[in-house]
């Protein structure tokens, strides 16, 4: 269905969850290994587009988020 936020959006509940209960344990040995196969999947996903000023862009054009474009 093109809906590949998702998994960014979950992503925020454990970011949430640390960020409230401050147990280290949890985020080292669940959190943390989620977060960084999330982080994983968008930079082999996401194209690298080259900018005017000498920078650079990131784009998902077949995701939904562009579906009413």
């Amino acid at each position: 269905m093109g809906m590949h936020t998702d998994a960014a959006f979950a992503a925020l509940t454990f970011v949430n969850y640390f960020k409230y209960t401050q147990n280290a344990t949890w985020l080292r040995e669940v959190s943390y290994p989620l977060l960084r196969a999330v982080a994983a999947w968008w930079s082999c996903w996401l194209v690298k587009v080259p900018a005017s000023d000498g920078g650079y862009t990131y784009n998902d054009l077949t995701d939904c988020t562009y579906e009413n474009w």
